[in-house]
């Protein structure tokens, strides 16, 4: 036998057996009935909930926290948020070594804008910083940051 005849026998022996291990896989899937699982036997247990069997007054007091760890009785204080209000609108910002903002009212029906840097103010309010899209304000209710709006 050439080595040719003997290499094309061993790829064919091959091939043949690995199509017969297909076809039999195949055939065994496709028959396959799985059987069903026995339901599990009842547990012989019973579980009830147990129930308190002994008093534990004396602990009562340590549950509610006034044991030993009393609480001191302190006074209900009405917190006040204090919200910061502006009605300035920022309209642009210029950036470098002195910035400055564009700013002009909210609602201003004559759309007068200033132009101003940090200590100016405008209608009693007063520019604190100008940052790269925001001023810092401050008025009555507070200091604040406004945005700028695009």
């Amino acid at each position: 036998m050439k080595r040719t005849q003997l290499i094309w026998l061993v790829v064919y022996s091959i091939s043949v057996l690995v199509f017969g291990w297909a076809v039999y896989t195949r055939l065994e899937a496709s028959y396959y009935q799985p059987t069903t699982p026995k339901p599990a036997p009842l547990n012989k247990f019973d579980f009830e909930i147990k129930t308190q069997d002994w008093e534990l007054s004396r602990y009562q007091g340590l549950l509610e926290g006034g044991l030993f760890f009393e609480k001191i009785p302190t006074a209900v204080q009405e917190v006040v948020e204090n919200i910061f209000h502006t009605r300035l609108r920022v309209y642009g910002i210029v950036k470098g070594g002195e910035s400055r903002a564009v700013v002009g009212l909210e609602g201003d029906p004559s759309e007068e804008t200033w132009i101003v840097k940090p200590g100016s103010t405008v209608e009693g309010e007063t520019i604190i910083t100008i940052g790269a899209n925001y001023i810092e304000v401050r008025n009555e209710s507070g200091a604040g940051k406004v945005f700028l709006k695009e």
